[in-house]
């Protein structure tokens, strides 16, 4: 990895989950989505069944830790709480612990399981916060801890519980945590990634803010329906426009092409769509009118197909040129 990883993650707390979420998997057709799981089928991020307890401590990111609670078990006291720090501290920093309770039904609600002493003693060895499917107590001691607490909920007691096994892979609120991957949360919720993704998550998601940045100006300034769904479907809507020129038709394909896959955000099925249009080396690509790309990504799906089309060409004319 070209950057320090910690020196990344501190640049990703720049950036509020959702965004992160969008260059993860939200939207697999886009070019600066990394289309790391299928959005709806994995479980890579929580549900609204936990909300973050201390929202002015604003977005949290680190590595990974896991452990599982529930009631003693008179067969298993092998591990404890001294197991969970052991693996909080041999971890590299910053830590999140990820705990899922397993708990029965009748008492799951009223499991104030973590408080100030456990707090205490996370944060001292680099733990930023924890996310549990259950709630824990001591709200107000922890509060200046500036630790966060992503829970279901506060309670303030608890009766015997144990630790059940420690960093093994883990369900809580709808998301799928094994250790190690990295963490990113904030009021929103949380979501994860592989670890070995931290610095494309960081490029792809200083490439979107910069594109929102765009759209998002031209749309405070926009004055009807018609300009916003121009602005929402890549056109311009400028003063003066011309007629796009009609798509290249099978008629106007090289003898020979390009493998269009190698031009900066290309992949397989944008490649695809610009040689069913008749592109086919970089020269095409380069010379085709701005608006007519756009209109072919916006009819193969592309979210925002505006966004990369300046890029493409300008990469089209220098894979062409060389």
């Amino acid at each position: 990895m070209a950057q320090n990883s910690s020196a990344i993650m501190e640049a990703l707390k720049e950036f509020d989950t959702p965004s992160i979420t969008n260059v993860v998997a939200t939207y697999p057709e886009s070019p600066l989505c990394l289309g790391l799981y299928n959005p709806w089928t994995e479980n890579w991020y929580t549900d609204q069944s936990i909300r973050c307890m201390y929202p002015d401590l604003g977005v949290q990111v680190g590595y990974a830790v896991t452990c599982v609670y529930g009631l003693p078990d008179p067969n298993f006291k092998r591990l404890s709480f001294m197991d969970v720090l052991d693996a909080l501290d041999a971890m590299p920093k910053p830590t999140i612990l990820v705990l899922q309770q397993n708990f029965p039904p009748e008492i799951a609600g009223k499991v104030g399981l973590a408080g100030g002493n456990m707090v205490s003693a996370m944060k001292a060895i680099g733990c930023l916060g924890m996310i549990s499917n259950g709630p824990s107590r001591d709200i107000d001691e922890v509060r200046p801890m500036e630790f966060q607490y992503m829970l279901s909920g506060i309670t303030p007691g608890h009766g015997a519980q144990a630790v059940h096994a420690v960093n093994v892979p883990v369900s809580v609120a709808g998301m799928d945590v094994a250790p190690g991957e990295v963490i990113h949360m904030d009021e929103n919720g949380a979501c994860k990634f592989p670890a070995d993704k931290l610095e494309a998550v960081l490029n792809n998601v200083r490439a979107l803010r910069d594109e929102e940045a765009d759209r998002i100006g031209r749309l405070q300034k926009a004055t009807s329906a018609a300009e916003l769904r121009a602005i929402f479907g890549g056109h311009s809507y400028a003063a003066e426009e011309e007629t796009p020129e009609p798509a290249p038709t099978k008629k106007m394909q090289a003898t020979s092409g390009d493998d269009l896959t190698k031009i900066k955000h290309i992949g397989p099925k944008l490649a695809g769509v610009l040689e069913e249009a008749g592109y086919q080396t970089y020269e095409d690509v380069a010379n085709a009118d701005a608006k007519t790309l756009i209109s072919l990504f916006s009819e193969a799906g592309v979210p925002a197909p505006d966004r990369n089309v300046p890029t493409i060409k300008e990469d089209a004319g220098r894979l062409a040129g060389s």
